[in-house]
C-alpha cells in the first residue's frame, strides 16, 4: 500500500556506479560506506533474511539441491514430484496477502517482527523435523518443506519491506543497498550450489536440513534481538492503514482470491492425494483467476496478467523425470550418464547460476531496446529449441557423436540457463512499467503472484503428461522401461510453451520497454468490465449537494468531519 522507490533506485547507470565504486574503493570500505548510511543492523538483517536464508538454503534444499534426492529416498515417481512441486511453488502466491496482513493486523503494536518469529518458528521445527526423523512419510516432509517456503516467502516479504522504508529521502544510495542485496543472494546461492553435492554424497539428502535449519533460527534470533528496529504503530495510525486499504478494494480482492485459491489447490492434493485432484484444482483455480483478473483490473493490466498465467502454466515441467534419468546408477539404468551427486549438483549447479547472469546481461546488452512482442516471440523459439536439444542426451545420440555425457549436460545446463532468463526479463520489466505509480510494490506482487500460480500449474501439468505416457521414474532398480516416453514429453514440453507463447501474444502491448504503461492509483480499475458494469451516475440532488460541498469555505472541526461523512456517502 505504501509508495516503492525501487523503481527509482535500481536504473543501469547507478548500478554500474556501485559496482565502479565496489572496484574502486574495495569491498570492505564500500560497505563500510554502506554501515555509516544505513546502520549495520539492516546490513545484517539483509545478510540473515536474504543471503543466508532466501540464498543459501534455498539453493541448498531446493528443487536445485538437495530435495529431488529426498523425493528419491521415498522412491517418489517423477509425477508426485511434480505434484509435491506444485504445492511448493504455489506457497509464493500468498506472498501479497501476507504484505497486506502485515500492515492491517499489526500484532502487539509491531508490523513485521511477530510474524517474523512466528514463521521462524516454524521453518525451524520443519527443518529438524526432517533431518532428525528418518521414518517421516513423504506427506510429512512436504508439510516441513512447506514451513520452511512459507518462512522464506514472509522473510523476504518483511526484509524488503524495511530496507525499501528505509532507503526513503535516500535514493541516492539505492544502487549500493541493491547491489549488496542481490550479488549477495547470488554469490549465497552459488555457495549453496557447490556445497550441496559433497553434505548430500557424504552424509545423505536429510543432513542438508540440519545445516539449513541454522540460518531458519538465525533469523527468528535477530528479530528477538531487534534487528528489524520497527517502532509500535498506535491504533490511529492502523486505521488509517486500514482505510487506505478500503480505499482499493481490487487489490484486496484480488490478494484474497489468489490465497484462496493456493488454499483450495493444496487442500485437494494434500486431501485426495491424486493426479486428478490436483490438476483439477489447478484449472478451475487458473480460471477463477483469469476470471476476476480479467473483469476487474484495467484492461492493459488485466491481459498481461492473463498472459503470464496461461503461458507460465503452459510452460509443461517434466524435470522431475529427466533429473532420475540423468542421476540413475547403471544398476537403475543400463544406457544413461550415471552423473554423480557432486557433478549434478557441485558442478552443474554453479554452471546453471553463472549463466543466469549470463543471460540477464546479454539481454540488457542485446535485447532491451526491442519491443515486448518480438523478445518473447524470439527468447520462447530459443527456449524450445534448447529443450529439444534434451532429446540429444536422452536418446543417447551424444555418445555416439563423440560428446560425453558431462560435456553435454553442462553446455545443456548453461544454454537452459540463459534462455531462461530471456523469457523471465521482459515480464519483469514489464511487471514494473504496468504497476500505476504510488503502488508499485503492490501491484508488482500480484502480478508476480499469477507467474508463481502459472509456475505450480506447470508442475501440475507436468505430473500430468508423465503419467499419461506411464513415464514414472522412481530411482528403484531396473527402470529402463519408465524411460521409454521421455523423448515425447520433452517434445510435447518444447511445443506447448512455444505454441502458447504465439497464440497469446496479441495480449502484450507492442511497446517499447522503456516507456511507462500505467500512471495514477486510478488506472489499476479504471475501464475495467467491473468498473463500467457498476458505474452509476448521481441523482440531481446528490450531484448538487457534491457540487455545494466542494466550494470553497472554512470549517472547524465538527464541520470538517460532517463534510467528509456527506462526500464519502455521496461518492
Amino acid at each position: 500500500l505504501r509508495p516503492n522507490s525501487a523503481s527509482r533506485m535500481a536504473s543501469r547507470p547507478n548500478r554500474e556506479a556501485a559496482l565502479a565504486d565496489i572496484c574502486t574503493m574495495g569491498l570492505s570500505d564500500w560497505l563500510k560506506r554502506l554501515s555509516g548510511q544505513f546502520g549495520w543492523r539492516l546490513l545484517a538483517l539483509i545478510f540473515v533474511l536474504l543471503h543466508l536464508l532466501n540464498g543459501f538454503a534455498r539453493n541448498l534444499v531446493g528443487p536445485a539441491g538437495a530435495m529431488p534426492y529426498l523425493f528419491r529416498s521415498y522412491q517418489l515417481p517423477a509425477p508426485d514430484v511434480l505434484v509435491y512441486n506444485s504445492v511448493l511453488h504455489s506457497i509464493w502466491v500468498v506472498a501479497p496477502l501476507f504484505a497486506l496482513l502485515t500492515d492491517l493486523l499489526p500484532l502487539g503494536g509491531y508490523r513485521k517482527s511477530p510474524y517474523i518469529i512466528i514463521t521462524s518458528v516454524l521453518g525451524t521445527v520443519g527443518c529438524l523435523l526432517i533431518f532428525a526423523e528418518p521414518e517421516l512419510s513423504a506427506k510429512g516432509s512436504l508439510i516441513c518443506l512447506v514451513l520452511l517456503q512459507f518462512q522464506q516467502v514472509a522473510a523476504t516479504v518483511c526484509c524488503t519491506g524495511t530496507y525499501v522504508q528505509r532507503l526513503q529521502g535516500q535514493e541516492e544510495y539505492g544502487a549500493d543497498l541493491q547491489t549488496y542485496v542481490s550479488f549477495g543472494i547470488e554469490a549465497a546461492g552459488l555457495l549453496g550450489n557447490i556445497v550441496t553435492g559433497p553434505i548430500v554424497q557424504g552424509m545423505g539428502p536429510r543432513a542438508a536440513w540440519g545445516v539449513a535449519a541454522l540460518p531458519a533460527a538465525a533469523v527468528g534470533s535477530l528479530t528477538v534481538s531487534g534487528y528489524f528496529e520497527e517502532r509500535a504503530v498506535d491504533g490511529a495510525e492502523t486505521r488509517r492503514t486500514r482505510q487506505a486499504a478500503c480505499a482499493q478494494p481490487v487489490v484486496v480482492m484480488l490478494s484474497l482470491i489468489l490465497f484462496a485459491c493456493m488454499i483450495f489447490t493444496n487442500t485437494l492434493t494434500l486431501r485426495y492425494a491424486s493426479l486428478f485432484a490436483n490438476i483439477s484444482g489447478y484449472l478451475i483455480a487458473v480460471s477463477v483467476v483469469v476470471v476476476f483478473f480479467g473483469i476487474s483490473l484495467n484492461p492493459k493490466i488485466a491481459q498481461v496478467a492473463i498472459f503470464s498465467v496461461l503461458w507460465n502454466m503452459l510452460s509443461i515441467n517434466v524435470d522431475s523425470a529427466l533429473f532420475y534419468f540423468l542421476t540413475d546408477t547403471d544398476k537403475m539404468l543400463k544406457e544413461g550418464p550415471h552423473l554423480s551427486i557432486v557433478f549434478y549438483n557441485s558442478v552443474r549447479g554453479p554452471v546453471y547460476g553463472l549463466f543466469a547472469l549470463v543471460g540477464i546481461y546479454t539481454y540488457n546488452r542485446y535485447m532491451k531496446g526491442w519491443n515486448y512482442r518480438k523478445v518473447i516471440v524470439v527468447s520462447n523459439v530459443a527456449s524450445a529449441a534448447t529443450t529439444l536439444a534434451s532429446l540429444i542426451i536422452v536418446t543417447r545420440l551424444n555418445v555416439r557423436m563423440g560428446i560425453p555425457d558431462t560435456v553435454f549436460v553442462l553446455i545443456l545446463a548453461a544454454c537452459r540457463s540463459m534462455t531462461l532468463q530471456w523469457t523471465r526479463m521482459p515480464f519483469r520489466v514489464l511487471f514494473m512499467y504496468l504497476c500505476p505509480l504510488g503502488m508499485e510494490a503492490t501491484m508488482y506482487s500480484l502480478l508476480k503472484g499469477t507467474s508463481d500460480l502459472g509456475n505450480s500449474a506447470s508442475d501440475s501439468l507436468g505430473a500430468f503428461l508423465l503419467d499419461y505416457l506411464r513415464c514414472r521414474p522412481s530411482g528403484t532398480l531396473a527402470e529402463d522401461a519408465a524411460f521409454e516416453n521421455l523423448p515425447m514429453a520433452i517434445i510435447v514440453t518444447a511445443c506447448c510453451g512455444l505454441f502458447a507463447a504465439l497464440l497469446l501474444i496479441p495480449l502484450i502491448p507492442g511497446a517499447p520497454p522503456n516507456c511507462r504503461l500505467a500512471g495514477k492509483d486510478a488506472e489499476v480499475a479504471q475501464n475495467s468490465l467491473l468498473s463500467r458494469l457498476f458505474e452509476t451516475s448521481p441523482t440531481p440532488v446528490a450531484g448538487k449537494l457534491l457540487q455545494d460541498s466542494q466550494k470553497p469555505r472554512t470549517y472547524g472541526v465538527l464541520d470538517q468531519q460532517g463534510r467528509t461523512s456527506l462526500e464519502d456517502g455521496l461518492k
